[in-house]
């Protein structure tokens, strides 16, 4: 089922409250009429779950499209596209460099009932500055808002997410989103490692004409640039002076 759709399959068993939806195995596109209806949703969430997303040391984030606010006439389609993502090339280049091989692969879908959130965010188990604490970031206008609370200070269901640490063998990240005064867990994973500062060097001038020194930081982005990350760089660049 992959490594997103096993997280939410330990939150459920956990009792956390989770969107309802279903999983569509590896090869597996059909979705009939009565599978949407018994979710209780018009629109849905449609979101990969391969094999080689969500694992220890290996998120794969942002590699694989997920569609959202899907009709129901739309789901085989956003299903195909989400499984087509999985043939571009920056995926393949990210299944190089950490040595896996496409054929021992696999791409499962998870379809659920779409949650429009009034507040989303993630939920990491362990401050990676390494104060002890949780950190949450919450999406906010004009950038992220981050607090860093103790875990007997965190409000439920997230205090008791903190137990998927036991089945996922580390610390975890919970991405979250609030709906109709409900806190849903919308995925849980293994949080990524801490990577050693490894920096490459670049001299570039800037508009004074002085000489700096800019150094690719490894420890916030170890793996291939998504095409949202690559867009936003090339768009970073151009502005450069």
């Amino acid at each position: 089922m992959g490594g997103k759709a096993h997280g939410l399959w330990l939150a459920l068993r956990r009792g956390l409250p989770v969107p309802p939806g279903f999983v569509l195995v590896d090869g597996a596109h059909t979705v009939g009429p009565s599978d949407l209806a018994a979710l209780f949703a018009s629109r849905f969430a449609v979101r990969s779950s391969a094999t080689f997303e969500d694992r220890p040391g290996a998120g794969a984030a942002g590699l694989l499209r997920t569609l959202l606010d899907v009709e129901a006439g739309d789901i085989e389609r956003a299903v195909g596209a989400c499984r087509a993502s999985a043939e571009a090339d920056h995926v393949s280049a990210y299944l190089r460099h950490r040595g896996l091989e496409r054929e021992s692969l696999a791409v499962a879908v998870i379809v659920q009932a779409m949650v429009a959130p009034g507040r989303r965010g993630v939920l990491a188990s362990r401050d990676p500055g390494g104060t002890g604490l949780a950190r949450i970031e919450e999406e906010a206008e004009g950038g992220p808002r981050v607090t860093l609370l103790s875990r007997e200070a965190l409000r439920e269901p997230l205090r008791s997410a903190l137990a998927l640490e036991a089945d996922l063998g580390g610390p975890i990240e919970i991405e979250w989103a609030e709906f109709e005064g409900t806190t849903f867990v919308l995925q849980a994973r293994p949080a990524p490692p801490i990577v050693a500062a490894d920096p490459f060097p670049i001299d570039f001038r800037g508009a004074d004409d002085r000489a700096r020194r800019w150094r690719w930081d490894r420890e916030h982005n170890p793996d291939p640039l998504s095409p949202a990350q690559e867009g936003l760089v090339h768009r970073v660049d151009r502005a450069t002076p």
